[in-house]
């Protein structure tokens, strides 16, 4: 029994060590050696200043939605189509609203007829008052005489003031009638100016959200159309650096399409801070000819007030697991097991190591150089800064 356990002690070892070797090497040196081992994550001094995202925008962008129910009929080009200032872009049809104008037409024309009736009745009234009316009957004095006796008193200025008055009431009330008539052929022409979307400024579609023969309903965004002769950089500032800035100053950015930085010039400090993530907006005007477009990611390079603020987190480029969609690493818990931890990079440091804005925290161990073909399992986590 003896002579088989020593035997089986060889056996063993080997065992032990090929379970072992699945683990990452844990070395001692962790700050020295990036190639392998472990590596603590801590500050390091970055006199750059600060690195935020951000993202270019066009100059001008606004959104079209539908002013009222109908069908597409027209639509002048797709996405990147450019376009100058006063096109028509899209038309909705307008069958029924020219309809309705034609009978708005003809109803202008009926009430000018009746000013112009209205009118001549009062002219008739003021020169011809007895014009139409019949008169006393002429001859033998009898039948006037007896009418005098029998018919009551009447005051002849006052009904020759309340015919002229009725008169004039025709009047107006005709020329009230044919502003009533106006002004509903101004509602149908409106309605039919709305049926158009016509370029406010120069620019190109740059989303489509229909197609000729869409029935749509009021409210219905149309198409995005943008002023993509200028470009801006859109960030969100913390507060606590938005005193650095001033209209007018000019800051590095960094464009994925670039390997230089561009400076580009502070145009708009927002008043007010988001009350969530206690930030403010501010644009950037980015120079004529450089290749941008729209939602590509940028990096701005803002100063620091203080040198505490200059000490970033950073970790060696090592550590990122290749193949990645999202930046990461494996981190190293307690008990010896690992753990994948998405991260959000900053810009690279002087020193070779890249900048970590968020999912680490200083003194979090993590794998200087992990293996490719890992079999540990892993957890994933996301934590902020």
């Amino acid at each position: 029994m003896i002579v088989e356990a020593r035997k089986l002690r060889p056996l063993l070892a080997v065992v032990m060590v090929m379970l072992t070797s699945n683990q990452y090497p844990l070395m001692a040196a962790e700050h020295g050696n990036f190639n392998s081992g472990v590596f603590t994550v801590a500050k390091t001094q970055d006199n750059s200043g600060i690195v935020l995202s951000g993202k270019v925008v066009a100059f001008k962008e606004i959104t079209f939605t539908a002013q009222r129910a109908g069908r597409i009929e027209y639509i002048a080009g797709d996405e990147g189509s450019w376009f100058p200032i006063g096109r028509v872009v899209l038309a909705q049809n307008d069958e029924a609203l020219v309809a309705q104008r034609n009978a708005a037409l003809a109803q202008i024309r009926n009430k000018r007829t009746g000013i112009q009736n209205s009118r001549m009745q009062y002219q008739r009234e003021m020169f011809n008052p007895y014009g139409g009316r019949q008169q006393p009957m002429a001859g033998m004095a009898f039948p006037a005489m007896f009418d005098r006796f029998f018919t009551p008193g009447t005051n002849s200025g006052l009904e020759r003031q309340a015919d002229i008055y009725s008169r004039y009431s025709g009047v107006s009330q005709a020329q009230a009638s044919y502003q009533q008539a106006l002004s509903q052929l101004r509602s149908i022409d409106e309605k039919l100016r709305d049926s158009l979307v016509i370029t406010p400024f120069e620019g190109v579609i740059t989303k489509k959200m229909v197609e000729v023969g869409d029935s749509v309903q009021a409210g219905q965004a149309l198409f995005t159309f943008s002023h993509t002769r200028y470009f801006r950089v859109q960030a969100q500032v913390p507060v606590r650096l938005v005193s650095l800035l001033h209209t007018g100053m000019l800051v590095d950015a960094y464009l994925d399409n670039m390997q230089y930085p561009v400076r580009v010039r502070v145009a708009k400090i927002y008043p007010a801070a988001d009350d969530k993530n206690h930030t403010v907006t501010v644009k950037f005007d980015m120079p004529t000819g450089v290749p941008a477009a729209s939602g590509m990611y940028v990096q701005l390079r803002l100063p620091s007030r203080h040198p505490s603020q200059n000490l970033l987190l950073a970790i060696p480029q090592s550590a990122l697991i290749k193949g990645s969609s999202l930046p990461g690493v494996m981190l190293l818990l307690d008990n010896n097991k690992t753990e994948l931890r998405v991260l959000r990079l900053g810009h690279e440091l002087p020193n070779g190591q890249i900048a970590v804005l968020a999912g680490l925290k200083m003194g979090e161990r993590i794998i200087a150089n992990p293996s490719v073909n890992r079999t540990t399992p892993v957890t994933t986590a996301w934590t902020e800064q």
